[in-house]
């Protein structure tokens, strides 16, 4: 049986990989991939090979040659123009036998018995024969049906989920018989499944489906590619790897430093030169002639003969050879740098960027996306509480902040969009360049005085702007808050609007005569401050509650003018009751006159607790906050926000339970009509503990998320709650960041933190069994 080998593939999402050379021709150990699939032709008695080439021709035949060296006969057949899978095989047909033939990928890795399936096909006098693979996530495949005796009923190609009615999936490996080829048009684009088969089901030819024992592998793009490569090393698949094996789980032709530390499985080619310190593991592959620097960290990656620098770490990414990553540069889950490539040092290149052959980033660059052309920056993205956030001049460029004003001037509703800012130079930048994509776009903006987030967010409510930004400053970082006309988060609808239009590189630009207005209003903070600290009038005759503030941020100088318009006493000494706020103005803290320090959720609680008692049957709150609000609170229904429907206008209708200066105020309020001091009001709290931990996780999140969601059931609104033992749990993916935030809660700090760490265990043992 001859072979047609289709290796004309371009190879896009394969990039920067194939930029320079065909998608066949991608090492894989060391050798093309289409080199692997050749020797298993041989392997298999198949020595006779036509190669279909379109895409860099000579670099595959270069290599190969006819095929002496590997002991086959090749022939070349070069396409003038692509013909698809089933036309570039009608282009070989005066170089077959006239029985029957097989058809396979050149860029596709598997090792089954094609003797077993040419003899499947001769039992059942098939005309075509699709070997199959049972797939996990069959979607991306085109799906084959078949009736009882084993022939194909139907295509399904790229199906939704629900059309997915089997895991059987198409290869695109075939055994042909010699009466089929006729059906395809010479010099025609034609392919296999999309025009052949239909129209061999409609003339009532044999169309057979054989699932083989085996591996099989599309390595359609880097994905597919890393982890073909992790199956090799865990045996799945047995590729031809130059290096000997070393010891359980790693293969290695280089000396390796008694300070290197190798964890299993791992390959590493010859003439790599590894430094003192070095980590390498698990999953990676380190090619001939790579040299990996000082206290370097490669986990999970792909090295063909590159240079890694000292102190750099790599996790999930590829690094195509001659490549230079310089000392203390980071590369993350996805990165990919291609040939010839400069990583400047102390670098970070981001999750998913591509950097394409010979492009250099600059030193201490954050880079993101896709640098094809000199240096290309993604931009800062939501987090998805209606914030962005990032590093000014990296994350966040005067370039992408014009996209991303105009991108949000186009996407809010209609009215004034307000502008406000607090910190430093860097947020004014910040806010100018923002300004002027908003303006540029036609849209009028109102700049205030609002100095820190919480205020913003109540002059987004009371004046009802279509949007509001507020943009602060802390230390090197700048972040962006965007709140609706209710003085919320924006809801992650407009998020998608803004951010669809911002990655596009859209800039919305009017004439000159309809260019956006700014205008200015005061008194802002003045108002927020009145507002926060307003109490009926017979409260001024029950005085006798003396407080102390600590601090001189605007918000905590907003806290002391706030409390001023309460009927307290305010001390100028630190003694408790003593209260702080956060520099958003969003979370408050308190010591008690016992001296112990009361957190922002046991203050919302104690407040949750005493508006039940007087009447209040419904209080919101946004999701994240604790379930013990719910114990506190108890005779009153807790709303969370995106969870019940009526909870958005309740909350914004209830600043006290979304604002920390609110809250203290009200607080206070409530100290002085209850007649207990604020420790008391404390100690009539449930029992209560809560403890946060960030959970480092592999490259899959969400089949870890799925495991436990899984385990535990509960609530599946921002993130997975659920009630564990005698506690709670809440665990959500962080934003960029390849880990779980876990926050428990249980009856004592001891317990809770006890279940944080059963909980840690959990995702562990689900993070063994995806890679199992």
């Amino acid at each position: 049986m001859k072979a047609v080998i289709l290796a004309g593939g371009e190879g896009t999402r394969l990039r920067p990989l194939s930029v320079n050379r065909p998608k066949p021709m991608v090492s894989l150990y060391e050798k093309p991939v289409l080199e692997h699939t050749i020797k298993h032709l041989k392997n298999n008695g198949i020595t006779d090979v036509i190669l279909t080439l379109q895409t860099l021709p000579h670099v595959i035949t270069d290599h190969f040659g006819h095929g002496e060296a590997l002991g086959v006969s090749i022939t070349n057949v070069v396409e003038g123009a692509p013909l698809g899978t089933a036309g570039a095989v009608r282009a070989c047909s005066k170089h077959l036998d006239g029985g029957p033939f097989l058809v396979i990928s050149g860029d596709g890795v598997c090792d089954f018995d094609f003797n077993e399936a040419l003899r499947f096909h001769t039992e059942n006098k098939a005309d075509v024969t699709i070997l199959l693979s049972r797939q996990k996530s069959p979607r991306s495949y085109g799906l084959v049906m078949t009736d009882t005796a084993g022939r194909v009923t139907r295509f399904i190609e790229k199906p939704t989920w629900g059309q997915v009615f089997t895991d059987t999936v198409n290869t695109g490996i075939y055994i042909v018989g010699p009466g089929v080829t006729p059906y395809i048009p010479e010099n025609t684009h034609f392919d296999f499944a999309k025009d052949l088969f239909p129209r061999l089901l409609q003339d009532g030819k044999a169309i057979c489906a054989y699932a083989p024992d085996g591996y099989w592998c599309d390595i359609g793009g880097t994905d597919a590619y890393l982890q073909c490569a992790f199956d090799a090393l865990d045996g799945k698949v047995k590729l031809d790897m130059p290096a000997p094996p070393v010891g359980r789980g790693v293969w290695s032709g280089s000396a390796i430093p008694d300070g290197a530390e190798i964890i299993p499985p791992c390959y590493i080619g010859g003439g790599v030169m590894i430094g003192n310190g070095v980590k390498l593991g698990p999953y990676t592959i380190i090619n001939s002639g790579a040299v990996i620097g000082d206290g370097a960290t490669v986990s999970r990656s792909y090295i063909e003969a590159a240079h890694i620098g000292a102190r750099t770490e790599t996790d999930s990414a590829i690094v195509c050879k001659t490549a230079h990553v310089g000392d203390g540069s980071r590369l993350r889950e996805g990165a990919v740098i291609g040939e010839g490539a400069v990583i400047g040092a102390n670098a970070v290149v981001l999750n998913g960027t591509r950097v394409w052959p010979d492009k250099e980033i600059d030193e201490g660059a954050r880079v993101s996306g896709s640098i094809s052309t000199g240096y290309n920056k993604r931009g800062a993205m939501f987090t998805g509480t209606g914030s962005v956030a990032g590093q000014p001049h990296i994350d966040l460029t005067p370039d992408f902040l014009l996209r991303l004003g105009s991108a949000a001037a186009t996407a809010a509703p209609k009215g004034d969009i307000a502008l406000c800012m607090g910190g430093g130079g860097a947020a004014r930048l910040a806010a100018a360049a923002l300004e002027t994509g908003i303006t540029a776009a036609g849209r009028s903006v109102i700049r205030h005085d609002a100095a820190f987030a919480a205020a913003a967010a109540f002059a987004a409510g009371i004046y009802k702007f279509a949007l509001t930004i507020f943009v602060s400053q802390d230390a090197e970082n700048v972040k962006l808050h965007f709140f609706g006309s209710d003085g919320l988060p924006v809801e992650r609808a407009l998020e998608q609007k803004i951010e669809a239009s911002a990655l596009r590189g859209e800039v919305t630009l009017r004439e000159a005569r309809a260019v956006g207005q700014t205008r200015t209003i005061s008194g802002v903070t003045a108002l927020y401050e009145l507002s926060a600290g307003e109490a009926p009038p017979w409260f001024y005759e029950r005085k006798g509650l003396s407080v102390s503030v600590s601090g001189d941020s605007p918000s905590e100088r907003s806290l002391y003018h706030a409390l001023l318009a309460t009927p307290v006493n305010l001390r100028a000494d630190a003694l408790p009751p003593r209260f702080g706020i956060d520099g958003e103005g969003f979370t408050a803290r308190a010591v008690d006159e016992k001296g112990r320090v009361l957190t922002h959720e046991r203050l919302l609680a104690m407040l949750c607790a005493f508006e039940a008692l007087s009447g209040s049957n419904k209080l919101a709150a946004h999701y994240a906050a604790p379930v013990f609000l719910d114990l506190a609170g108890e005779g009153a229904d807790i709303l969370r926000l995106g969870r019940d429907e009526d909870a958005r206008e309740l909350l914004a209708g209830q600043p006290y339970m979304r604002d920390g200066i609110f809250l203290i105020c009200r607080l206070c309020r409530a100290v002085m009509s209850s007649g207990r001091t604020l420790a008391e009001m404390n100690d009539a709290l449930p029992p209560f503990g809560m403890t946060n931990a960030e959970v480092s996780v592999g490259r899959d999140k969400a089949a870890v998320m799925r495991a436990l969601a899984g385990e535990y059931g509960g609530e599946l609104v921002e993130g997975l709650r659920a009630a564990v033992g005698q506690g709670w749990v809440h665990i959500t993916p962080m934003a960029g960041r390849r880990a779980l935030k876990v926050t428990a809660e249980g009856a004592t700090e001891e317990y809770a933190e006890e279940l944080c760490g059963m909980i840690e265990k959990r995702i562990r043992q689900a993070e063994a069994r995806q890679e199992q």
